[in-house]
């Protein structure tokens, strides 16, 4: 009859199980913890570039692989119940396509967007969940396979070699289509670190294939069962999981979650993706004020910073706020030189899911075919992404909100301001914003970039 040891090292229940599965809630009330601080601080600039969606289902993956782990070892003594059925719940189901597959895939997907966003330059020709159902269906079939076949388990909820190595294939799969991914976006000088983060999540999950194929093998070919060598190897098995879900769940998201935790790592307080971007004069940053002509049209004084910022306050007070952050938010990209393709980049896929794509936070109501062609575009670096949208945010607040603006106490206040910088107040007395004439302007000669300064100091020379 076996002994108290024997039994606990085959079902499970020795003091190193205790300790793994402390170890496991640990890992996941950190796992929790942490998603749930990344959802309440999503909306600062330096996280608007991370993919909100992905990190979610990766952590939910994470505590699936986890729990799968302990329950398909034996560790949790759970008495009257069939094995095979806790078997192939948590060894086939939990622990590959909703574990570890989901998990890996969330890290292949954001390769594909960067592989599209910076060496292609355009969106996604397909949507994330689409790349997550594809990458996953090998997984799915396997374990349907395994399902409808039944092949008999051992107490430790292994199968027979041929299906061992089966699951072994789709679990190493994922090395060569992370490294095949980091080759192909080697020589983009990516703002945030993702080429190196890339290579370290390569380097962590060989690190563990490695291990767990090494004791697999050593538990499978030993001729004496040793007690402890079980008890122990299932210990570190557990405890190379959970280190292994923690340093790779983390990856993407780890220098902006440092800054928000240790101010000393990162102590700027950022008001905009321009400023995460470091754009000139972007933001609360310093800008070098330009002299305001009040007989220019709407889009020259909209580069004006004072101005710009009392406008938005009236916009948004009408609940219309978003033409105006459209109209900032494509200033700063316009600033960002040609040659710094990446950041550009960056800048465009933000301003894209801001505004332009259907359901965004903040979409603008342009027309349709517009907001194909901005999303079809097969250069998200181009200069003339935003130029036909901007143009129709201007008209929409010409048409919309210059006039009551020129009535209201946000226009009068932005006088009283910017009369005590010492400027001359003649400046306002008797000006007549003419709406129709600068509405007609910009729509008669087609008036497509207006960040242009050559066609602004040509308008000026006219007007003067």
């Amino acid at each position: 009859m076996r002994n108290g040891n024997t039994d606990c090292a085959q079902l499970g229940g020795c003091p190193s199980d205790y300790v793994a599965v402390g170890i496991t809630a640990v890992s996941a009330f950190v796992i929790v913890c942490g998603t749930c601080f990344f959802i309440r601080i999503r909306e600062l600039p330096q996280f608007r570039l991370k993919q909100l969606r992905l990190l979610v289902l990766q952590s939910m993956a994470s505590i699936t692989f986890l729990l799968a782990i302990l329950m398909s070892r034996s560790v949790i003594r759970i008495n009257d119940r069939k094995s095979w059925k806790s078997c192939y719940i948590w060894q086939v189901w939990l622990e590959g396509p909703l574990g570890y597959g989901l998990m890996m895939s969330c890290h292949v997907v954001r390769v594909y967007r960067h592989y599209h966003l910076f060496v292609r330059r355009h969106l996604p020709p397909l949507r994330s969940y689409q790349i997550l159902l594809l990458l996953l269906v090998p997984w799915c079939a396997a374990s349907i396979a395994i399902q409808i076949k039944r092949p008999p388990m051992t107490y430790k909820c292994r199968l027979q070699t041929s299906w061992t190595a089966l699951l072994c294939m789709l679990h190493v799969s994922y090395v060569p289509l992370l490294l095949f991914g980091a080759w192909t976006i080697r020589e983009i000088e990516f703002k945030f670190q993702e080429f190196q983060d890339l290579l370290k999540g390569v380097l962590i999950c060989l690190t563990f294939l490695a291990m767990w194929t090494a004791i697999y093998i050593g538990s499978t070919f030993e001729k004496e069962k040793k007690t402890w060598l079980q008890a122990g190897s299932r210990f570190i098995l557990i405890l190379m999981g959970n280190a292994f879900v923690l340093s790779f769940l983390w990856i993407p998201v780890s220098r902006p979650l440092l800054g928000q935790l240790n101010k000393r790592i990162d102590s700027e307080v950022y008001e905009s993706v321009g400023q995460v971007l470091q754009v000139p004069h972007s933001g609360c940053l310093a800008t070098p004020e330009i002299p305001l002509d009040m007989t220019q049209p709407l889009e020259s004084l909209l580069t004006h910073k004072r101005f710009r910022q009392s406008f938005l306050s009236f916009a948004e007070s009408r609940i219309a706020g978003e033409f105006v952050h459209f109209y900032n938010e494509v200033h700063e990209l316009n600033k960002i030189p040609s040659s710094d393709t990446a950041r550009r980049v960056y800048m465009a896929e933000h301003i894209i899911g801001m505004y332009i794509k259907v359901g965004a936070p903040m979409e603008i109501n342009i027309s349709h075919q517009m907001r194909h062609d901005i999303l079809i575009t097969e250069d998200l670096a181009g200069l003339n992404l935003f130029n036909l949208a901007i143009c129709e945010a201007i008209r929409v607040m010409k048409l919309n909100l210059m006039n009551d603006y020129l009535q209201s106490a946000f226009f009068r206040q932005f006088q009283e301001i910017y009369s005590q910088d010492n400027l001359q107040r003649n400046q306002y007395d008797g000006w007549v914003y003419d709406l129709e004439t600068s509405t007609s302007r910009s729509l008669i000669h087609e008036y497509d970039d207006p960040f242009d300064e050559g066609l602004q100091d040509q308008h000026n020379g006219r007007t003067g």
